[in-house]
C-alpha cells in the first residue's frame, strides 16, 4: 500500500504591523471566548513561538492555528 506524503508545513511569518504588546492587550481585553483565543494564538506567534508549540498551549491543533494566522 503506498504511503501518503506528508506535506511540508512553511515558515509562518507575521507582518509586524501590530506590535507583541498590541496583540496581548487586544488578547487581556478580549470578552468573547473565541476571539480571545485568536488574539492569544497571534500573540504567543509573535513571540517566535511555532504552531505546534501554540495549538499545544491552546488545546488546538495546528491547522486551528494556521488557519488563524490566514484570516
Amino acid at each position: 500500500m503506498p504511503q501518503a506524503k506528508r506535506r511540508r508545513r512553511s515558515r509562518l511569518t507575521l507582518k509586524p504591523h501590530l506590535h507583541p504588546d498590541n496583540l496581548h492587550a487586544l488578547y487581556r481585553k478580549a470578552t468573547d471566548p473565541v476571539e480571545r483565543a485568536r488574539w492569544h494564538a497571534l500573540w504567543l506567534l509573535s513571540q517566535g513561538r511555532h504552531p505546534a508549540e501554540v495549538a499545544e498551549i491552546l488545546g488546538y491543533t495546528d491547522r486551528w492555528v494556521r488557519k488563524v494566522v490566514a484570516l
